[in-house]
């Protein structure tokens, strides 16, 4: 188990290294919700985003997967 030290807590807090991976995997997720609703912003404005904003990672590899199999 590793420590974490934070600016709201004066001591050394551990931190279980599965949790990080949760958070990081949280991370993504949402960093992917935001991005989602950036692009339909640009739609709505009328600009075409990138043609992955806002695509979950696991979404696009199941659709290269998808092409290659010839689905």
């Amino acid at each position: 188990m590793t420590t974490l030290a934070t600016a709201s807590i004066s001591a050394w807090v551990p931190v279980n290294p599965m949790s990080k991976q949760r958070e990081l995997s949280y991370l993504l997720s949402h960093t992917v919700h935001h991005d989602a609703l950036i692009a339909v912003l640009l739609r709505l404005l009328g600009e075409e985003p990138a043609g992955d904003l806002g695509i979950a990672p696991g979404t696009l590899r199941h659709w290269r997967r998808r092409r290659r199999a010839g689905c």
